[in-house]
């Protein structure tokens, strides 16, 4: 047998291995995560309150690792403190050194496999832009996220307004949408009134629930308009109301824009895979013409300068599309 095939098979045993390793024997319960981290926000004072608040620290920072060897050495950098931000933001419950080391090893096995089947200098670059894609996918999961959060938020405000003129207390109101309402306005809903049922100052509540969704505009209206009404008094009910009508017309208007701009955004998807589709096909149809392409350092290049003018003429149409409101 030929030793790059044994090479690959022993490879792929111990990735698999390593793998099933990693997503096994996962003793962090995130519920009690949560619970825990509700109750370390609570506020404490000196003695042993105190204490305990040291040793729940201690836990929830132990909790964001699965590798306690690993913890200790990612835990000291400002890139590892923004990668745990965004996996919160995304709703995403994977460790951080596992959601690294998962990149990783995708990143390995692609850059293996096509060393194995094309031998071409382009298998670690491939396989570079294949580990960082769990990476992006984190930005797109929160851009999702965001997205659902705002068609969700003008049924809340309609419900929230509804029950505080039924006489509910805003506390019984967030209790409410965090039951009745559909992730993730529930899940946002539901921190926020746990926050609060244990303890936590109102305000301090309400600026952690606006940077559980930090992209939407309309949770820091609603956060404002809350805090106000709390200042100096007002008709909640009547200023949420007017918020969700006031939401639920921006997005007519994105509708039309939308409208508009399909053209246009159908346009800069065609510029940006056309080029490598019909590259591919002519790969396939006939190998020795694409061959130079793939083998030389000029084929190189022009493959590079290729995916940069595309990227870069996607990337300029998408930004003439992209009309903010």
């Amino acid at each position: 047998m030929d030793n790059s095939i044994v090479l690959s098979i022993i490879c792929g045993v111990i990735i698999f291995g390593l793998v099933m390793l990693l997503v096994s024997d996962d003793t962090k319960d995130p519920l009690l995560k949560k619970r825990l981290s509700n109750i370390k926000n609570r506020k404490t004072g000196d003695g042993p309150a105190k204490e305990k608040n040291m040793i729940l620290d201690q836990y929830m920072e132990d909790s964001d690792y699965k590798i306690s060897a690993l913890a200790k050495i990612l835990d000291n950098l400002n890139v590892i403190k923004k990668l745990k931000k965004g996996l919160k933001q995304a709703d995403i419950t994977t460790s951080v050194d596992i959601f690294i080391i998962h990149a990783l090893i995708i990143m390995f096995v692609v850059t293996l496999v096509l060393s194995l089947l094309i031998g071409s200098v382009l298998a670690p670059i491939a396989g570079l832009i294949a580990g960082l894609l769990p990476f992006f996918s984190i930005k797109f999961k929160i851009s999702q996220r965001s997205k659902k959060f705002s068609k969700q938020f003008p049924d809340c405000l309609g419900l929230l307004a509804s029950s505080l003129r039924a006489g509910h207390s805003l506390l019984s109101a967030f209790q409410l949408v965090s039951n009745e309402m559909n992730p993730p306005v529930s899940q946002v809903f539901k921190q926020v009134s746990d926050d609060i049922s244990l303890g936590k100052d109102t305000k301090d509540a309400l600026d952690d629930m606006a940077q559980a969704i930090p992209s939407s505009q309309d949770l820091r209206f609603f956060v404002t308009a809350v805090m106000i009404q709390r200042e100096i008094g007002g008709n909640l009910a009547e200023i949420l109301d007017n918020l969700s009508h006031t939401i639920r017309e921006r997005f007519k208007l994105l509708g039309m824009i939308d409208s508009q701009t399909a053209q246009a955004r159908l346009s800069g998807i065609v510029l940006g895979l056309a080029p490598a589709a019909i590259g591919g096909l002519i790969t396939w149809m006939n190998p020795e013409y694409m061959e130079p392409m793939f083998t030389t350092p000029i084929g190189w290049c022009a493959l590079a300068l290729a995916a940069s003018m595309s990227g870069l003429g996607f990337f300029i149409i998408n930004k003439i599309t992209q009309i903010r409101v």
